[in-house]
């Protein structure tokens, strides 16, 4: 069942993450202007065959959300090992 709710509490954050990794003001400087993010990604749009345009783009939005679930799911294990190590009832000697 925790894995179940882990599940979905990260794909609950993913959406949230990727606006957060998209509003940061490095990353619209390394793809905006100097275009060296692209150059960097460059390996991974010959790998799956884009010819440019909005086909970069679209391999571009699948590796944010793709990265955007990963730090969910980390987030995920982080925070509902953190509530249900609160949410015991402390052990007593019997």
């Amino acid at each position: 069942m925790k894995l179940v709710s882990r599940m979905l509490l990260a794909l609950l954050l993913t959406l949230p993450v990727q606006i957060a990794l998209t509003s940061l003001p490095w990353m619209a400087k390394w793809f905006g202007n100097g275009r060296e993010g692209w150059n960097v990604l460059a390996p991974l749009f010959r790998a799956l065959g884009s010819v440019g345009g909005e086909q970069n783009e679209d391999i571009f939005v699948g590796v944010l959300l793709l990265l955007s679930f990963a730090i969910s799911l980390v987030l995920s294990f982080g925070l509902i090992g953190w509530h249900s190590r609160f949410r015991r009832p402390p052990k007593r000697g019997v």
